[in-house]
């Protein structure tokens, strides 16, 4: 907790990045939606770089190599799907 000039005490959350996920001290039990739903905001977008990436790399792949990875050209987008918000 810290302390103001004012005497007020306040409970701050710290915010730190591990593996390119932000996340929250373990020490502060109530962190605040705001801050928790900026997390979930940025993570899904990360996820959504990740996948337009694998979409790009899957694309540029001959019909051979989607295949031995059991995928159909025209089925990329479902396969990425499933592997990233399938299990939602």
């Amino acid at each position: 907790m810290l302390q103001c000039k004012t005497g007020a005490t306040h409970t701050h959350a710290i915010v730190y990045i591990e593996r390119n996920k932000f996340s929250f001290s373990k020490t502060t039990k109530d962190v605040p939606m705001a801050f928790r739903s900026v997390s979930n905001f940025l993570d899904q977008i990360g996820q959504a770089q990740r996948m337009s990436a694998d979409y790009n790399r899957l694309r540029q792949m001959s019909p051979e190599s989607l295949s031995r990875m059991g995928v159909e050209r025209n089925d990329i987008a479902n396969h990425l799907y499933n592997k990233y918000f399938g299990s939602r």
